[in-house]
């Protein structure tokens, strides 16, 4: 491939097969080149390594394989005027006698998207304001992680305004979130995805965790999980959410929590679940103490409560 005068968006996969290994020597060979495409300002690709673009015009960037750490900084090199980036694996690791790359600057960064915390050591971003982190929660929240994060932020001197964390699994400890937490600083807008209540609330309720949050997000999948494998015994979620409850009293009489969103993740099939009295009951003793709280379906199937009560 060469010349596509009015390509501004491109999207490849490799496709694969059971014969055919995921990371194994039938991917690299695949080498794909595209010149003369002025208007590119989007690529999407997936297990396409050896693609040779004109990274140098993209504003916007997903790279779901690389073969190992140097392919990964030699694309971040002929990347500098990226907006959004979305990286899901940086490849092996640099054998122990070869010493690290520097870190890549990527002035314009706005967005980062990353499944793999080694790809903090390796940016330097001024501009950087929101972070997502994703895949297993074990795979991404570890100590390693937490310190290449501080890392980032100090070399950068960002102001990062919002932290995604869409991580599957409980893998993890309290202590190992809130380690990672602690590194992210004084960010004002947290999203937890795919939330597990009862490792990440603990973790928010350490002393200088998160000083200056003032707006929790959790989009909670329990009860999607729950009708899938079983259909039948959901979990009750006053006691689902007790761990919850006592972080946000918590957070709002230390004073910084302005918001709090809750979204009920379910199929979009399942019944919708009806969050029992005692439940309302302490949303709105939150709200009435100065907390703004929407709680909502996620398939836009409806607002269950929108609290916010003028002090």
């Amino acid at each position: 491939m060469t010349a596509f005068p009015r390509l501004e968006r491109l999207a490849l996969s490799w496709a694969f097969n059971n014969d055919t290994e995921a990371f194994g020597p039938a991917v690299p060979r695949l080498l794909l080149i595209i010149r003369n495409a002025p208007l590119l300002r989007y690529a999407n690709l997936n297990h396409v390594p050896n693609a040779n673009l004109p990274f140098e015009q993209l504003s916007t960037l997903h790279f779901h394989y690389s073969p190992d750490i140097l392919h990964t900084v030699a694309i971040l090199q002929r990347s500098p005027n990226l907006l959004d980036l979305y990286w899901l694996d940086t490849g092996g690791d640099l054998p122990v006698t070869t010493p690290p790359p520097a870190p890549v600057k990527l002035a314009l960064l706005r967005s980062l998207k990353i499944g793999d915390p080694r790809l903090l050591s390796l940016l330097t971003a001024p501009r950087l304001q929101r972070l997502e982190m994703v895949r297993k929660i074990h795979k991404v929240i570890d100590g390693a992680a937490a310190n290449a994060l501080a890392r980032l932020l100090r070399r950068s001197s960002c102001d990062l305004q919002f932290l995604v964390l869409s991580l599957q699994g409980k893998r993890t400890s309290a202590a190992a979130l809130e380690r990672f937490l602690r590194a992210a600083g004084p960010v004002p807008h947290l999203t937890l995805n795919q939330a597990t209540i009862d490792i990440q609330m603990p973790a928010l309720e350490g002393v200088g965790v998160l000083p200056g949050l003032k707006h929790l997000e959790i989009r909670d999948h329990v009860l999607q999980e729950s009708y899938d494998h079983n259909r039948r015994n959901l979990p009750s979620l006053r006691d689902h959410y007790r761990a919850l409850l006592k972080t946000l009293w918590r957070r709002q009489r230390n004073g910084t929590l302005e918001s709090f969103e809750l979204f009920l993740c379910t199929a979009p099939e399942a019944p919708l679940p009806v969050l029992p009295a005692e439940l309302i009951a302490e949303f709105l003793a939150l709200a009435e103490a100065g907390l703004r709280v929407r709680v909502a379906h996620d398939h836009d199937r409806g607002v269950v409560l929108d609290i916010h009560l003028a002090q």
